[in-house]
């Protein structure tokens, strides 16, 4: 189970099928094609989390897999101190 953030704030929990190394999604797919609905999951979970790659396998016909990425998640500034020419 992971956290799911929202402006900053805690708003649910999602199962994932599988987190690598605590820094990759995994999202396993078995069906004859995949769709729009299957690529906008793995978007979804990677906006709403702190990852930023996701592997969705697909287990088809022949089996392949796609990789997603997200911008580098950014931490919110912190203060150091006094201002730069101050």
């Amino acid at each position: 189970m992971i956290q799911v953030r929202y402006k900053g704030q805690d708003v649910a929990k999602q199962r994932l099928d599988m987190v690598i190394d605590d820094k990759i999604i995994v999202e396993n797919k078995a069906a004859e094609k995949l769709s729009s609905a299957d690529r906008m999951q793995i978007i979804s979970y990677l906006r709403a989390t702190k990852y930023e790659v996701g592997i969705l396998l697909h287990f088809g016909p022949t089996a392949r897999f796609e990789r997603f990425i997200d911008h580098p998640k950014r931490e919110p500034p912190t203060s150091t101190g006094s201002p730069i020419g101050a």
